[in-house]
This record gives C-alpha cells, structure tokens and sequence, in this order.
C-alpha cells in the first residue's frame, strides 16, 4: 500500500483489492494527474467520487468495463483455453475447479467452466470450491474440503486452481493426507510465481508477464498525460 511520486503519477494498491477513502485522501494530497492500481479488483465498490474526479485511473489487472479506467492484462479467455488444452492433451476428460471469493477467482472460474463446457468435458459439480480464505489459505481449506469423504467420491482427474499460491498449498495439504500429485490428480494454475518451479513436481501454470504490462500501463500513462 502506498505512493510512490514519479511524473505526477501515483501507484496504488490496497489490501484484498478493497477501496481504502482514508488511504485515497492522503495520496491525493500529492496531487498526481493519474493512478496506477495495482492488481485486480471490483471497481463497482470504489467510491463513485473519487472515478469521477477526472484523473486517469490504469490499473493492471483483470479487464473492467467501466469506461473511466484503463485496465492492462493478460486475456482471461484464452489463458483458461490454454489450461484446458494442456490438460486434455495429457488424457483429461474429468475436472474440478479451486479458487477464492475475490473478483478475479471468480471471473476465472468462469471462463473454466464455459471453456470445459464447450469442449463437453466433464465438470464435477462437487469439486468446484471458491473458499471465503485467500492465497495459500484457500488451498488448505480447498485441500481440507476435497478430503471430506463425501467429495472424494467425486474427484475428478485434474483440478484447476486459479492462483499459483492457493494451488502449492492445496497440493501440500493433499500431500501431508497421502495423496500423490500428479499421481492421484493432477493440478495446474495461474501467475507462475517463482514458488511454482520449488513443486515436485513444477507447478503447471499460466505466465502473468507481470513486468511488461507494469511497462505497458507506464506507456500508456506518460502516452495519454
């Protein structure tokens, strides 16, 4: 969280994402021309006051609709294709899904369940979990809900997590219950995390080129300033 004062720009990130009024005050007192946000988030909860001010408002992260934003990221849609290809490539035909409660879980998630939809692969209604934790939290809970016996006797062959975090917890919280992955299933991610290539093995995962968006949004900014 915080400012960092370059060209009249500020960058901004907040705790889960969550519009902070108190934190917002003190950055305008810098009085920047624009705002970089960093990581995703639901604008529709921002205060309407403050995306009407008029100032460019870039964030990196999921794309938004609302006009009063600039957002810069990686195409939701064909990552979850990617995904689903790399897999069905490997012989899936069974899938479950494991995320959080926050805004970009959710939307990938959804692109998952239209993408195995399409393809008429089948989704194991028990197996898709967004926890209310997040990060390596929702992967242990995750992990601790699938070993209910009342799930496991829905398992399928290969579950995908939508945060590299959440997925290497899951996976050890499996592990420490004895269940082997890939073995016994098989998971696979988003973000690429230096953390991901420590798995045993590597974490499959979806690369975020989390730098050159960071330059593109600085483009962009300095572009339209």
């Amino acid at each position: 969280e915080g400012c960092l004062r370059c060209h009249d720009i500020g960058f901004v990130g907040f705790e889960r994402g969550e519009f902070n009024a108190e934190e917002i005050r003190v950055l305008q007192t810098y009085r920047p021309d624009a705002f970089i946000v960093i990581g995703s988030t639901d604008f529709r909860r921002w205060d309407e006051t403050f995306l009407n001010s008029g100032k460019l408002i870039f964030q990196i992260g999921m794309p938004v609709e609302d006009p009063r934003i600039i957002s810069c990221g990686i195409d939701e849609a064909v990552a979850a294709g990617l995904l689903v290809d790399h897999l069905e490539q490997l012989g899936h035909r069974s899938f479950g899904i494991v995320g959080d409660s926050s805004a970009p879980s959710r939307m990938r998630a959804g692109h998952l369940k239209r993408v195995l939809h399409e393809r008429n692969l089948r989704v194991s209604l028990p197996c898709i979990y967004l926890s209310e934790q997040e990060f390596a939290e929702a992967g242990v809970d995750a992990g601790n809900y699938f070993l209910h016996d009342s799930v496991r006797a829905s398992w399928p062959t290969a579950v995908i997590v939508t945060g590299d975090m959440a997925a290497l917890s899951f996976i050890r919280t499996l592990a420490v219950a004895g269940i082997s992955v890939p073995g016994v299933l098989s998971v696979a991610s988003y973000s690429d995390i230096e953390y991901a290539a420590l798995a045993l093995p590597s974490l499959t995962t979806i690369r975020i080129p989390v730098s050159s968006l960071a330059a593109a949004g600085m483009d962009v900014v300095l572009w339209v300033k």
